[in-house]
């Protein structure tokens, strides 16, 4: 078959997915969501595969969750500390943040699990940390990390690979491993991240090896032909990806590989939005949101099925389901939402 034909039949086929894949529940699958809410949370960044969870309290102390539902543990604090804040949390239960001391000072650190003292990571002599960076650090495979620092020979940015936690890292100076973020790791060593401003791909995938604590890519996934570009945005524990594939300059289709090698499944659209996924789990679970000009709603993917959030939610409860944050494999969401007051809140649901 043409290269031409075939996409046509691919496009033929995603108009149709677009059109009738969506789905609205007529009545209330979910509880009321004000029994879902992350308790004691001021923010949850992160939930691991086997459903913990990853975040701050509302007294600006780094937080764990062993579980939906679970109390609130408020992680051990460093010396000087003021404030600190869990970015990521895996499945292992270790947990990365930073925190800040009372000299202002920021610090990327690590706890072995919920009970343990936080471990400072060592820096290489001239390179930092800023806030525009912290965010980033994220637990890879093995004992590894990987995060962003900004040092003399990478003023804006470049990526760092930690073997352990006690040992310096090592700076990536791979093409285009400048000013970017990491935002999602596979314990398999897939890593996507994220560009921090500038001209160029938003979103890149490459692979760590942890023991090495090196990085290799970038990494091109499979596109159909005539297609401009694919571009990652989440990877599962056993290495599938979600993203983007742009059809030209102004369409663009959510898509799922179940490698690095295997060809996308084209997901549907919620009509009228722009559709981005965040997340997705080793079932095949897609999450992420929805997007117009009067704002997002949370969605999920499953199969070719495209489901907005808020139909599973009871008749005027004053709260909007904005996006998906995380997938665990046991089926739970991490939403952001906001309240019938207009605040940000998070809620954690098995999806139906």
């Amino acid at each position: 078959m043409h290269d031409a034909r075939r996409l046509g039949l691919l496009l033929g086929l995603g108009l149709v997915l677009a059109g009738c894949g969506s789905t609205r529940f007529d009545g209330a699958v979910l509880p009321h969501p004000g029994h879902l809410l992350v308790r004691g949370a001021r923010q949850v960044f992160a939930m691991s595969s086997d459903g913990r969870l990853a975040g701050s309290t509302n007294d600006n102390t780094a937080a764990y969750w062993a579980q939906p539902g679970s109390a609130l543990v408020a992680l051990r604090p460093y010396r000087g500390q003021v404030a600190s804040t869990a970015f990521d949390v895996d499945a292992k239960g270790r947990v990365a943040g930073y925190v800040r001391t009372d000299g202002q000072a920021f610090r990327l650190v690590t706890w072995a699990n919920a009970s343990a003292a936080p471990v400072a990571l060592r820096l290489p002599p001239g390179y930092t940390v800023s806030t525009g960076v912290i965010t980033g650090l994220r637990l890879g495979p093995g004992q590894s990390l990987v995060g962003t620092l900004i040092g003399p020979e990478a003023p804006n940015g470049a990526l760092a690979v930690w073997r352990t936690p006690t040992a310096l890292p090592k700076i990536s100076r791979l093409p285009g491993s400048e000013r970017q973020l990491p935002e999602s790791v596979s314990p398999s060593g897939l890593l996507v991240t994220r560009r921090l401003g500038g001209d160029g791909p938003t979103y890149t995938l490459w692979r760590i090896d942890g023991e090495r604590a090196t990085l290799s890519g970038p990494l091109s996934l499979p596109r159909p032909s005539n297609t401009r570009n694919a571009r990652p945005r989440a990877v599962s524990d056993a290495g599938r990806i979600t993203g983007v594939i742009n059809l030209d300059s102004s369409r663009s289709r959510v898509a799922a590989w179940s490698s690095t090698g295997t060809q996308p499944h084209l997901l549907p659209s919620l009509a009228g939005r722009t559709n981005v996924p965040a997340a997705i789990n080793d079932r095949g679970l897609v999450g992420g949101h929805a997007y117009d000009d009067t704002g997002g709603v949370a969605v999920v993917w499953r199969g070719d099925r495209v489901i907005d959030l808020n139909t599973l939610l009871p008749a005027n409860t004053g709260y909007q389901l904005q996006s998906v944050r995380a997938l665990s494999n046991t089926g739970y969401a991490l939403c952001v939402a906001t309240n019938p007051s207009k605040r940000s809140v998070q809620l954690v649901f098995r999806v139906p």
